[in-house]
């Protein structure tokens, strides 16, 4: 039973790939399926993410008031996500980096085009107050759970790397983000390095969160990220700024007001009690304008060689080096500036 809720999200990740890029290889390049005059559709896909200026402009009809239909979806599981934008049914994605070039190296052609948010104080290490656990370095020999193949799992090698460990030194075990929680709770599960959105219900659940282990510790901030195929980028590149120029609209509103970042988060995902009050209260102005991803000088910069193409190549070299990846990609290809660039212009 373990053995088979410990890889079913890779199997069911590769199974949907494989499924998608052959769906996709008999569509044609994609669009927006708008004629001259029309108003261009985006459709979304969409997990546990922490975008409130996205939740926010598709509440308050900010997409339409910049010319363009956007139709949100949620999805229960990253593999279903991915298949459905490889596969043509969903225009773009948010999710991480892994995930993407998993699906990159399966034969898809993705690319980061713009950045929601960054959770990189949230994305850690989190243990229960008697674990004994106060460092990296008190896992040597213990049980740490994570999801496999996503930026927790990736900041947790790192995190391993950095403290002069590897994953032999640990006893690593995947579940999925509902496995972890209720493993959590159940008193199963000692120590989880997870992402904000699920971090969130392990705070609430009187987790603490260990020092030194968030990714913006480890210096690879944990971003969400806008993702679509090269050739839907290319030819939709209007309607995607316009769907930007939305998002930008609504970024300084939730950063700036706490109650109503806290209900886009609700609303847009479904978090409950006083989970999203604390992603708000431990992640101040997360989310992210297309100003700042087009800045060379940002840390999270989406221009040729900047900031967040460093924190790409940081993960995929980590990825390789482990076996995750076959052979390290070009991330240069993982990334595009050319959207946020002509944003609000």
């Amino acid at each position: 039973m373990f053995k088979l809720r410990r890889r079913r999200y890779a199997i069911a990740l590769v199974a949907a790939l494989t499924l998608s890029l052959g769906l996709s290889a008999c569509s044609s390049a994609g669009g927006s399926g708008a004629g001259e005059g029309e108003t261009p559709t985006i459709r979304v896909a969409y997990a546990q993410g922490l975008q409130a200026n996205f939740y926010y402009a598709l509440q308050h009809d900010l997409f339409t008031k910049h010319g363009v239909k956007v139709e949100g979806t949620k999805f229960d599981s990253g593999p279903a996500l991915i298949s459905a934008l490889v596969g043509g049914s969903a225009d773009v994605g948010y999710f991480g980096v892994p995930a993407m070039a998993t699906a990159n190296e399966q034969g898809a052609q993705l690319q980061v085009f713009s950045i929601a948010n960054n959770a990189g104080d949230m994305a850690a290490l989190y243990v229960k107050p008697d674990s004994g656990i106060h460092s990296i370095q008190d896992l040597r020999g213990k049980k740490v759970a994570t999801t496999q193949n996503t930026v927790a799992h990736i900041f947790l090698l790192i995190a391993l790397e950095k403290a002069g460990m590897t994953p032999k030194d640990v006893q690593i075990e995947f579940y999925d983000p509902a496995g972890l929680v209720a493993g959590f709770d159940r008193g199963d599960l000692n120590a989880v390095f997870m992402f904000a959105s699920v971090g969130a219900k392990f705070i609430s659940s009187g987790a603490q969160i260990v020092k030194g282990t968030t990714s913006t510790d480890l210096g690879v901030p944990d971003t969400g990220n806008f993702i679509a195929s090269k050739d839907y980028i290319s030819n939709n590149k209007a309607a995607l700024q316009k769907f930007l120029a939305a998002v930008d609209e609504a970024t300084p509103i939730v950063n700036q007001d706490k109650a109503i970042y806290i209900d886009a988060l609700q609303k847009g995902i479904g978090l409950a009690g006083d989970q999203a009050q604390i992603i708000y209260d431990n992640q101040p102005s997360p989310c992210l304008a297309s100003s700042t991803l087009a800045d060379p000088g940002s840390p999270v910069s989406l221009t040729p060689g900047g900031g967040f193409t460093k924190i790409t190549q940081k993960m995929v070299e980590t990825m390789t080096k482990l076996g995750i990846l076959k052979s390290a990609p070009n991330v240069a290809d993982f990334v595009t500036s050319s959207v946020v660039e002509g944003a609000g212009k």
